[in-house]
């Protein structure tokens, strides 16, 4: 596995939570895990039924701004569930649905 600095990182390389935190600090990791999350628009593999939902955040780290997003994947079976709660998302296990991190250096 090569390793990943602030130098290196790609916007599309998929990060663990401790390469997110070494990167940049495990404060702002945390911080982008409390905002709301939103669908994306992206479509998933062939045969992936799951839905992906990301949340952003910005901030600075040897002077060099980033952008942090966490990326959530729920199944349907959430969807079902969600549906028989009334509408209310708040139920998902949200930690135990985080697919990945991304950085995004500017």
């Amino acid at each position: 596995m090569k390793k990943i600095t602030l130098n290196t990182v790609a916007s599309d390389d998929r990060l663990t939570r401790q390469q997110a935190c070494d990167l940049i600090g495990a404060v702002a990791v945390a911080e982008v895990e409390t905002r709301s999350c939103e669908l994306t628009s992206r479509l998933l593999s062939d045969g992936d039924d799951r839905t992906e939902w990301r949340a952003d955040s910005t901030g600075m780290v040897d002077g060099r701004k980033y952008i942090l997003s966490i990326y959530y994947m729920t199944t349907p079976q959430d969807s079902v569930d969600v549906e028989a709660n009334g509408g209310d998302w708040g139920g998902v296990d949200w930690e135990k649905r985080v697919e990945c991190y991304t950085i995004a250096v500017l």
